[in-house]
């Protein structure tokens, strides 16, 4: 062997080396994504769920990975026709393509957990176990044949939405961190418009919308392209949340907005912003369209057919859960008390009962400390209103009050009064609608502090007046006994969890005072009986 022959040998087997490392180094980072995606949805939903997110997570990486394994990759290959692989390669070593198998089985695994954050504390395990495992090794290998393989019909009919090579991975790495950059800018604009105030959250939600439309076409765009493409990333993130709040649809991490609209969005985009020379880079000459109008047309059928195959399987298994009774939906006293507790018999912090049971106490306080300024409101109210009428009338009594000077004209009445007009002066003096002519004009001379002579219709009138108060009083005791049971509930579903799941007799005990309510020292005590 020459030596010109074995320098050639060692040029190429670094060469190989090279591209190894920089695949194996893509796949790493997508499956860093798993981290992200543990400490978006974490953070994102309430922190009684934390353990079960976590524990989805980590399976869905444990499903994907041995489905991958058996079926998926083989799924996916470059056999079989321009559907799918023709599973000659089940049970794979990935002896043949391992570089492949590899990084493809990371974006598998990408893909069945975004569906975690969507559905965070909404339905079982077993449904999501199976959904998220059909993802990986079934819906996704043959999203990835149609659009990766050399024998697919999207990749055949110039479909763009690049995968990865090293050949432009500078010019995917630049675009793809423009993007981002224009999103974040762009959505710390709209949120000081419209809200007047920013949103961590939505922020980095933007930001990743920005990376979500840019990945198709990140090798075949060119900066000013990205720039767009981060700009409508965000508009499209804040749009769809904000319609997704006002329909009242359930997505704690907006994983449809930045996932579902802005991945279509992104697609769609390949096909109108690519330039034509960098698609000929990336995917070789004689792979695109003729045409723009072309081009985008095979980028709207893509995203049709990738939407009804993902669709209509995932709606069909979720269609059979449903019609099983309880078999999607985790059940209300999952829901109030956490799929941690539920699942795990525990929570993931171990100060979070004592944090509960301090926020409801709390929202008590605000409770009670809103009650007493409405009810000192209304008492100033009353106040006012009874000086305007007549404010000689004693507090608390609907009985005039006779001044001094009337005291002897007043007893002289009484005595002239005849035994059946005393009735009626006990009458006017309680408020009564009978009174004598006599003992109503009298009373109509007696005036009052505010110089208006007083009259039984005054009396009336102010016991109106009360009314305001006496019906807040009563609407004050109806929310605090709907509070109190609302916490019984509360404690009854956990109490029914501990012993279902520990075996315990009693597993939830409150404080109560000799009425038999719940004493607000403790209104949410934890505590075990073993």
């Amino acid at each position: 062997m020459s030596t010109t022959t074995q320098l050639q040998e060692d040029i190429n087997g670094l060469n190989d080396a090279v591209d190894a490392a920089f695949v194996l180094l893509s796949a790493f980072m997508v499956f860093l994504m798993q981290l992200g995606f543990g400490l978006v949805e974490t953070g994102s939903i309430s922190s009684i769920n934390t353990q079960s997110i976590i524990l989805k997570n980590l399976l869905d990486v444990s499903f994907v990975t041995i489905g991958w394994w058996f079926i998926g990759y083989s799924l996916s290959s470059n056999t079989g026709n321009y559907f799918s692989g023709d599973g000659s390669k089940v049970f794979s070593t990935f002896e043949d393509g391992w570089l492949r198998g590899q990084f493809n089985l990371s974006f598998a695994a990408a893909a069945a957990t975004i569906l975690s954050g969507a559905v965070a504390g909404r339905i079982k395990f077993l449904p999501y176990c199976i959904v998220s495992c059909t993802i990986g090794t079934i819906i996704f290998p043959i999203v990835a044949h149609w659009a990766w393989a050399s024998n697919g019909w999207l990749y055949k009919s110039g479909f763009i939405d690049f995968a990865g090579t090293w050949r432009v991975a500078v010019v995917a790495a630049f675009n793809s961190s423009i993007a981002p950059a224009a999103a974040i800018i762009t959505i710390l604009i709209l949120q000081n418009i419209l809200e007047g105030k920013m949103s961590i959250a939505g922020i980095l939600n933007s930001a990743l919308a920005g990376l979500v439309v840019v990945t198709p076409g990140c090798a075949t765009l060119e900066p000013w392209a990205a720039i767009i493409c981060g700009i409508l990333a965000a508009v499209s993130y804040q749009g769809s949340s904000y319609s997704m709040v006002k329909l009242l649809l359930d997505d704690p991490v907006d994983a449809v907005s930045v996932h579902g609209v802005c991945g279509l969005l992104g697609v769609i985009l390949a096909g109108v912003l690519s330039d034509e020379a960098l698609i000929d880079r990336a995917y070789g000459s004689g792979y695109r369209c003729s045409n723009r109008g072309k081009q985008l047309g095979v980028q709207i059928i893509g995203c049709l057919a990738i939407i009804a195959w993902s669709a209509g399987i995932i709606g069909a298994i979720f269609l059979i859960f449903r019609l099983i009774p309880g078999g999607l939906r985790v059940s209300k006293q999952d829901e109030l008390v956490g799929t941690d507790f539920a699942y795990f018999s525990g929570y993931a912090y171990p100060d979070f009962k004592e944090k509960v049971r301090e926020a409801k106490e709390q929202h008590l306080r605000k409770i009670e400390l809103a009650r007493r300024m409405e009810l000192k409101k209304s008492k100033k109210s009353s106040a006012k209103s009874r000086q305007k009428t007549d404010s000689g009338i004693y507090k608390g009594s609907m009985v005039p009050p006779i001044e001094k000077d009337h005291e002897k004209d007043h007893e002289k009445d009484r005595e002239a009064v005849s035994s059946p007009h005393r009735r009626s002066l006990a009458d006017a003096h309680s408020g009564g609608q009978r009174s004598s002519l006599g003992v109503e004009a009298k009373y109509q001379d007696i005036p009052s502090k505010s110089g208006t002579p007083y009259s039984p219709s005054s009396i009336r009138a102010t016991q109106n007046n009360n009314k305001p108060l006496i019906e807040k009083i009563k609407e004050s005791e109806l929310e605090q006994k709907a509070l109190r049971e609302q916490i019984d509930s509360l404690q009854s579903a956990v109490a029914s969890l501990m012993e279902r799941r520990l075996g315990l007799p009693s597993a939830l005990t409150s404080e109560r005072d000799s009425t038999g309510q719940v004493s607000s020292q403790d209104h949410l005590s934890f505590r075990v009986n073993a």
